[in-house]
């Protein structure tokens, strides 16, 4: 199956189905323009197809636009995820994948969606640029990093997200990363001693380490 797509200046976007077969469209996915394009060629082929009852579309977006608006955040505003969802379920796909979607969200608010493991590009890249420092940037990502970090059976990956709060044992960290954690720790410490905090296990003193390291790019788990 094979289509041209035409844009004009103005953003107009059309689509011409130049030879028949099922439909597969593969999107980065992350502009409206994106969108666009894929529902003119997706008109295209429904005209062609009118009596093909047998034909299968399907549609694949690798970095979905608006995933993190995935809810109404504030009163009168637009759940802008839905809105996205919506303009793709108008297309009536029989199947959409989205890669390494931001939550589950996506996920309920398309029809015939699954989604698409991202292990597999992690995975060759990790070793293509040999062995990186992989690092949860967030609370959120912090069970997707650790399950990557388990998967791949690298050591000092998983002693870096299970690093400790000042007092406890230090994991050994790359030179990189080093001069960012040893600031942490420091403030954190400060701010222990100007409080008069002993009791490193306490709920007051892991709520602060959690806080001063989030400053600093980094994730902690208790």
């Amino acid at each position: 199956m094979k289509y041209e797509v035409k844009n004009f200046n103005d953003g107009q976007v059309a689509a011409k189905i130049v030879e028949s077969g099922d439909l597969h469209i593969k999107i980065r996915g992350n502009s409206y323009k994106d969108l666009f394009k894929v529902a003119s060629i997706k008109e295209a082929w429904d005209a062609e197809n009118a009596t093909n009852k047998l034909g299968v579309a399907q549609l694949t977006i690798f970095c979905l636009i608006g995933q993190r608006s995935d809810r109404r955040f504030n009163k009168g505003e637009s759940f802008d995820l839905k809105v996205i969802c919506n303009f793709i379920n108008s297309m009536n796909f029989d199947k959409v994948s989205i890669l390494h979607p931001h939550s589950p969200i996506s996920l309920a608010l398309i029809h015939n969606s699954e989604k698409l493991s991202h292990f597999s590009y992690v995975e060759k890249t990790f070793h293509n640029i040999g062995n990186p420092v992989l690092v949860s940037p967030d609370a959120g990502a912090y069970k997707t990093t650790h399950e990557i970090a388990e998967k791949l059976n690298d050591p000092e990956i998983l002693s870096i997200l299970g690093y400790a709060i000042p007092g406890a044992s230090e994991p050994a960290l790359p030179t990189s990363l080093r001069a960012s954690f040893d600031t942490a720790v420091d403030v954190i410490e400060r701010v222990y001693k100007a409080r008069g905090i002993t009791d490193l296990s306490s709920p007051e003193a892991l709520e602060i380490a959690k806080t001063i390291l989030a400053d600093h790019g980094w994730t902690v788990t208790t």
